[in-house]
């Protein structure tokens, strides 16, 4: 899980020392722990075998000490190995891993130095090629960090130097040479380690921000579906109202035009009972001299005229 206080574009890997800005340290350290596990303990594994192994080279190249170099080698070495191996599948190895694996490669490394002290001339001085080896596997097998790492280099360079010089009276010639290879065995193991770690990081910083910008993607697309759902929608609504209004003006239409044919009608109606109207107030006007004057003929007429029973005929 994230635990950055900067936005993933903010953030910045800092070359030295090797560290991410903007909170995104305890990130990135969650996920070396899980990333470099499994691989720490395959590597302690692979150690054992070679640090044991090597016993060999003991009882061949002075089986006179073999016993005190097996006791370095198999009673204080590989036991702390062992510790460490089993300290790895405890809760409290996360946030002790690097000073764990840094201490296990100082031992070996101290072990060795030890080895060369014990050893008789001239075998003692052929055993700092196994320095080598440990700067090898400290720097680039164990997945120690670069600054641990680089510690425990160190440390064994002082240590061996103080051997070298103090306590085992090496030649200066053979000092010389071995010096020459040795520091620069560490070196160009620091090299190695740093380059991993920066690559490391830079990968997983990347691999972040493509995530950060996937899910910005995602977030677009999914407020884009939204739009285009609430548009779909209001579109469907506006639509449904359309042919409601066109039904309705429809409608009106036919109500406009049932409306107008009756009012036609009616004025058609109107037109009749007018031309009707007319027609019988001057028929009624020409009628009326046909039965009034009969009616005045009669009134002047006695009742034996001969006339009288035309005039009752014409009225």
């Amino acid at each position: 899980m994230e635990n950055t206080s900067a936005p993933i574009d903010k953030i910045k890997l800092n070359w030295f020392p090797l560290s991410f800005s903007g909170g995104f340290e305890e990130t990135f350290k969650e996920y070396y722990f899980h990333y470099s596990l499994r691989q720490i303990r395959i590597a302690i594994v692979v150690g054992f075998f070679f640090y044991s192994i090597f016993g060999i080279l003991d009882a061949t190249l002075v089986p006179q000490a073999k016993q005190n170099l097996w006791i370095i080698r198999y009673a204080i070495v590989l036991p702390f190995g062992i510790f460490t191996l089993i300290f790895s599948f405890t809760r409290h190895f996360k946030k002790f891993m690097q000073l764990s694996m840094s201490g296990l490669i100082l031992v070996s490394g101290i072990g060795i130095i030890a080895m060369i002290v014990i050893a008789p001339y001239p075998a003692s001085h052929s055993y700092y090629a196994g320095l080598l080896l440990i700067f090898i596997y400290g720097y680039t097998f164990v997945k120690l960090r670069f600054w641990w790492a680089s510690l425990s280099g160190w440390v064994i360079v002082i240590f061996y130097e103080f051997a070298a010089i103090w306590l085992s009276d090496t030649p200066l010639p053979i000092l010389v040479n071995n010096n020459f290879f040795f520091l620069s065995g560490n070196i160009l193991g620091m090299i190695a380690c740093y380059s991993i770690e920066y690559y490391m990081r830079r990968n997983f910083l990347q691999a972040h921000q493509l995530e950060a910008e996937k899910r910005k993607v995602t977030d677009i697309n999914l407020e884009l579906e939204s739009r285009v759902r609430d548009r779909t929608s209001q579109l469907a609504k506006t639509n449904a109202d359309l042919k409601q209004e066109i039904v309705e003006r429809k409608r009106s239409e036919k109500e406009r035009r049932y409306l107008e044919a009756q009012l036609a009608k009616s004025q058609k109606m109107e037109a009749i009972g007018t031309l009707a109207g007319g027609v019988a107030h001057d028929l009624n006007n020409i009628l009326s001299g046909l039965v009034s004057y009969p009616e005045l003929l009669l009134m002047d007429l006695p009742e034996d005229s001969p006339l009288r029973q035309p005039i009752l005929t014409i009225q």
